[in-house]
């Protein structure tokens, strides 16, 4: 029973084209890396210390997984290598991007005015919807499949 499994998984890991592959792993990782950053840009913004801050950027990763859960219609397996574990693995350089972008905007945000400090957040909130709304439809038009190409010229 060992041998069907295994002839089925190899089976399944040849049925992907691997620009598609490529393609969406490419779009997954910036959605991602947008997501951290303006979790640490929030994080920072608003102040937050010790776990709190953890506890946004795991918030965050969770929204981001479920978006993206979404557009891949609920088999994110069709759309890449990984499958859901891909989704909800936030990445090493990730945590460490939303760190650097956390300290930066609580140490910019430290000590200054409260009207400052709204007016600030709102164009950084501005700013980086538009970044993140701009990349999010590009993401995942292409399922890895070879059920999808068109086929071939003989």
């Amino acid at each position: 029973m060992s041998t069907t499994t295994t002839t089925t998984a190899e089976n399944a890991a040849q049925l992907r084209f691997p620009p598609n592959v490529q393609y969406n792993a490419s779009r997954t990782y910036t959605v991602k890396f947008l997501s951290s950053c303006f979790a640490g840009a929030v994080a920072g913004v608003l102040g937050l210390q010790n776990w709190l801050g953890f506890a946004l950027f795991v918030l965050a990763t969770l929204l981001t997984s479920a978006c993206l859960y979404v557009k891949c219609k609920a088999r994110p397996a069709k759309y890449m290598a990984g499958g859901w574990w891909e989704l909800v693995n936030p990445g090493q350089e990730n945590i460490f991007s939303f760190v650097l972008v956390w300290t930066l905007f609580y140490g910019m945000f430290l000590g200054i005015t409260p009207s400052l400090h709204l007016m600030l957040f709102f164009v950084v909130s501005v700013m980086t919807t538009g970044i993140v709304h701009g990349r999010t439809q590009w993401i995942l038009e292409n399922p890895c499949t070879s059920a999808n190409l068109p086929p071939a010229s003989v």
